[in-house]
């Protein structure tokens, strides 16, 4: 498409790949490259957070007396963190498995791939709490002692089926990404 026109398919887009209602969410986009050649497929970044993800922080914030100026996602402050501050010299990604979900990003170059994946810390001790019949501090305890444990094997073949989840989450997104760029070898994961 023309310059002029990309930020009509790219609202065109937003709505196809964002999976929840256009209104509910804060989004934008980047062009991966600032000046492409002519001719040259034009690639782009899309960001999207949902808009109470975003009221929420905010809130938390002024009730402690704290002003944000701004309010970013997790896996663009990883990008720019690592661009700005420690620049990679070869294809990264980076995983931030938080209590309620996961970060994936891929850094490569000037490509900058996030997703997010609805797996977090909480579905395993959830998934002790399940099988086990205890209190989610008891879980909680478990799933940090694990690695340790003398029942270390049974804890982990709790876990197994969300960690396989997870794992198999994180390849799916990998494979895509070299589905379209097969030339890049991913060396390191933080």
């Amino acid at each position: 498409v023309e310059k002029k026109r990309v930020p009509e398919i790219v609202k065109y887009e937003s709505r196809q790949q964002i999976p929840f209602p256009i209104e509910e969410v804060v989004w934008d986009y980047q062009p991966v490259k600032a000046e492409p050649l002519p001719g040259e497929e034009i690639e782009v970044v899309l960001f999207a957070i949902r808009r109470e993800i975003i009221q929420s922080t905010i809130s938390a914030c002024l009730g402690v007396d704290l002003f944000p100026n701004v309010v970013q996602a997790a896996p663009l402050a990883f990008c720019n963190f690592l661009q700005y501050d420690q620049p990679p010299e070869e294809p990264l990604v980076i995983l931030d498995v938080a209590q309620d979900g996961t970060e994936l990003v891929i850094l490569d170059g000037e490509r900058i791939c996030p997703r997010s994946i609805a797996v977090g810390s909480q579905d395993l001790t959830q998934a002790l709490m399940k099988k086990f019949q205890i209190p989610f501090a008891k879980a909680e305890e478990l799933k940090a002692q694990a690695a340790k444990s003398k029942q270390g094997d049974r804890l982990f073949g709790v876990m197994k089926p969300v960690l396989q989840n997870l794992a198999g989450q994180v390849q799916r997104t990998l494979g895509f990404y070299k589905s379209r760029h097969p030339e890049v070898r991913f060396a390191k994961v933080i």
